[in-house]
């Protein structure tokens, strides 16, 4: 036997190396973000940012220059630790306020992050601010509490989303504020997506100034030029009272009611033009994309394949047409995940649909293009979107010992030719009353009986068209189809279907209260009516725009529910 000989000297070098290697390795997987609240303030404003370490445990605040038009002040620390199929992940965050000192673009960053060991800093991104003046406040008699209100968009299309911007700006102590008479006819709220609020302060010569601000998303649900009466804010000012002291009085503040009101609301919005037969419903400015978890697979395992539809429209109630059959492969059509929140004073929408794949042989399997049709507000048209399919390469796959067990007694107890018998086709059963009509008698006539009430709507229905299109014939001239005519003959495809009713109620309103189609304002016709027919229509109104803007299931009485309110408004 030969002995190994090794120097001490190389010993220690091999063991400093491999020490610095596991020092090493938390500094080269961390990532170290900035993250600010909004990037836009004015002078005196204050938002709040985040420097995000990920993977690392630093040993230090970061070090990162602030400008000299800005100001920053530690606010804390945050941490946590995760551990996920066996792999631990640290997050570390650390918290400041930045305050606006004066107008321009800031940079912030980089920031770094030292990590110990001897290693590098481990730097950031960079984020920029934009600082304008403050804003003029008027001079009038409530310059110590004003108000402002205005849509995002002064023109629009039905169907697409718009964000109302309310903020009320004040110097006064308040124990409460309360807007009412905010907008809500030719108006929807998604589903999805809350209004979001953001609340700040500036100082300047005059003292504080508290500003709070809210963002809430609308989808347009009518077309003309829409207006509104100006909503108004209720507040409970808080009123410095001298006399008061003692134990009771700092828990009791009296307090006087003030109300201002904002300015009138408006929009010119215009309705979307014939939809082609593809149409999904949605209205907005979108991006399409799709993936799958890996290119590489094997027989018999599952990949994910995942789409993914984002923008500025609501997605609620968006389903992607089932996929096709994909030659060698099985798909299982998973669940849609919308979300959707109002970020920067917008509104950005997002669904996730899942899917999985089961290759069913070895060679190339082919995922196909994803193709949506949505209409485009800023181009003013319906546009088709594609995300690009991708190529799956299947191997054969991995061959493994099958354990099958048997549920049945032991086969001591079991007859030997029992798999035999089992695998004999057994006779027909024939006993029972001689006197039961064969089926093969008996069914045709069961059928028919079954079919007169359908064949006698259908003949119905056939009888109706027929009359229809002899008055059209026999006219003079060409005139429009009157609501029961447009019910008479809804088209087939879903989305051209709830266009059309909704058409024909509109029509009824319209002849109703004695105007044009084009000129109904909808509330003002509605008000015309008595209190049962205008719930009624209102409620059928309400469930269409439900429906086709809000993506809303259809509910299964629709159709009769339109009949019966285009009855109820006496429509020819």
């Amino acid at each position: 036997m030969v002995a190994l000989r090794v120097p001490l000297a190389a010993l220690v070098r091999l063991a400093v190396l491999l020490g610095a290697l596991c020092v090493a390795t938390p500094a080269l997987a961390a990532k170290v973000v900035i993250e600010l609240d909004t990037d836009s303030l004015f002078v005196g404003q204050s938002t709040g940012l985040d420097v995000v370490v990920r993977g690392g445990d630093p040993i230090s605040e970061p070090q990162m220059q602030v400008p000299a038009g800005l100001t920053a002040e530690f606010s804390g620390q945050q941490q946590s630790t995760t551990i996920v199929n066996g792999s631990m992940s640290r997050y570390v965050k650390f918290r400041y306020e930045i305050t606006a000192r004066q107008e321009g673009t800031y940079t912030l960053g980089p920031a770094k992050i030292d990590l110990g060991g001897g290693q590098p800093l481990v730097e950031s991104n960079v984020v920029t601010v934009t600082i304008g003046a403050a804003p003029p406040r008027s001079s009038g008699a409530n310059k110590a509490l004003q108000v402002e209100d205005r849509f995002n968009t002064t023109t629009a299309w039905q169907g697409q989303v718009v964000t109302l911007y309310t903020a009320f700006h004040t110097r006064r102590s308040l124990q409460g504020a309360r807007w009412y008479g905010m907008p809500e006819s030719h108006l929807l709220a998604p589903r999805d997506g809350n209004p979001t609020q953001n609340q700040y302060k500036i100082q300047d010569a005059d003292g504080p100034q508290l500003t709070q601000e809210e963002w809430t998303p609308w989808i347009v649900t009518d077309s003309g030029s829409l207006r509104w009466d100006p909503p108004s804010l209720e507040v409970a000012v808080v009123v410095e009272d001298p006399n008061a002291g003692g134990l009771l009085g700092s828990f009791f503040q009296r307090t006087e009611r003030d109300v201002v009101t904002g300015t009138p609301l408006s929009l010119d919005v215009r309705p979307l033009p014939p939809p082609p037969a593809d149409f999904s419903g949605l209205v907005g400015d979108f991006e399409l994309k799709q993936a799958i978890d890996s290119n590489r697979a094997r027989v018999g395992s599952s990949v994910d394949w995942v789409t993914f539809l984002s923008g500025d429209g609501s997605v609620e109630g968006f389903k992607l047409p089932p996929a096709a059959d994909i030659e060698g492969a099985r798909v299982y059509e998973g669940g849609a995940s919308p979300s959707a929140q109002v970020k920067n004073g917008n509104y950005v929408a997002t669904v996730r649909v899942a899917r999985t794949l089961v290759p069913t042989r070895v060679g190339s399997v082919v995922i196909p293009d994803a193709r949506v049709v949505v209409f485009s507000p800023t181009k003013g048209e319906y546009v088709t979107l594609t995300a690009p399919g991708a190529t799956l390469d299947v191997k054969k796959g991995e061959a493994g010992a099958v354990n099958v067990q048997s549920f049945a007694p032991d086969g001591s107890a079991a007859s030997p030719d029992a798999s035999a018998e089992d695998d004999k086709v057994r006779p027909m059963w024939t006993s029972g009353p001689a006197w039961r009509l064969p089926l093969e008698r008996g069914l045709p006539a069961a059928i028919g009986v079954a079919a007169l009430p359908a064949l006698a709507l259908g003949a119905l229905a056939i009888g109706r068209r027929a009359r229809a299109r002899l008055a059209e014939l026999t006219a003079s001239e060409p005139r429009e189809a009157t609501p029961r005519e447009r019910l008479d003959a809804l088209p087939s495809e879903p989305v051209a279907r709830l266009t059309a009713l909704d058409d024909a109620l509109r029509l009824a309103l319209a002849q109703r209260v004695g105007v044009t189609i084009d000129a109904l304002d909808r509330d003002a016709a509605l008000a015309q009516l008595d209190d049962a027919t205008a719930a009624t229509v209102r409620d059928v109104l309400s469930a269409l725009d439900r429906t086709r803007f809000a993506g809303a299931p259809a509910p299964s009485d629709l159709e009769a529910r339109v009949r019966a309110a285009v009855a109820a408004l006496g429509a020819a």
